[in-house]
């Protein structure tokens, strides 16, 4: 969440940066996340790190579009005043950039919470001891409808608690 929030403002703000790391960012995004499961799994192995890896990087990217938003739609009369007075750049950054940048990154958080419980499920769904994910694969697997339906009802309050929390915060 950090990092996303960090590397969407100093893209934002900084045009030569944008310019160079912004189509990679782009690039890296294009790539479906489920594609990259099985790499995170031989790489970090099947453990709960490939999954929280998966989960990190889908929110990362939806914080970072957003927060990189909110900087690049900055005010830039603000910003020219700003100059004017003399402002440093910490200055610039705490009292001017981070707070313009703020409703941009909480919708970005809001955004952001489904995508992670449903990264974390279906993580679960490829390489899991436990969790809802693997439950949702035994009830399929096994076609027991009611035990599919009632993981989908828990992952479903869920989402709304989560998104609840996540609105909260706004």
């Amino acid at each position: 969440l950090a990092w996303g929030v960090v590397s969407g403002i100093v893209l934002g703000t900084n045009r030569l940066m944008s310019r160079v790391f912004y189509p990679f960012v782009v690039l890296l995004y294009s790539l479906p996340l489920l594609a990259l499961a099985p790499l995170f799994i031989l790489w970090f192995g099947v453990d709960i790190l490939p999954k929280v890896v998966l989960v990190a990087l889908a929110v990362w990217f939806l914080i970072f579009f957003n927060t990189y938003s909110g900087a690049r739609d900055l005010d830039q009369d603000l910003l020219a005043v700003f100059r004017i007075m003399g402002a440093s750049g910490p200055d610039k950054f705490f009292k001017l950039i981070v707070p313009a940048a703020m409703p941009w990154i909480f919708n970005g958080i809001r955004v952001a919470v489904p995508y992670a419980l449903s990264g974390a499920v279906i993580a679960e769904m490829l390489v899991s001891k436990k969790g809802l994910g693997l439950l949702l694969v035994r009830s399929s697997q096994i076609s027991d409808t009611a035990g599919l339906y009632a993981v989908l009802l828990v992952i479903m309050a869920v989402g709304i608690v989560l998104s609840q929390a996540a609105n909260a915060l706004y």
